[in-house]
């Protein structure tokens, strides 16, 4: 089971990859 904070850190990765 993903936690929360893993759900997050996934979403933070893939902004980073677009250049935020």
């Amino acid at each position: 089971m993903a936690s929360a904070l893993e759900q997050f850190v996934n979403s933070v990765r893939q902004l980073s990859a677009q250049g935020l």
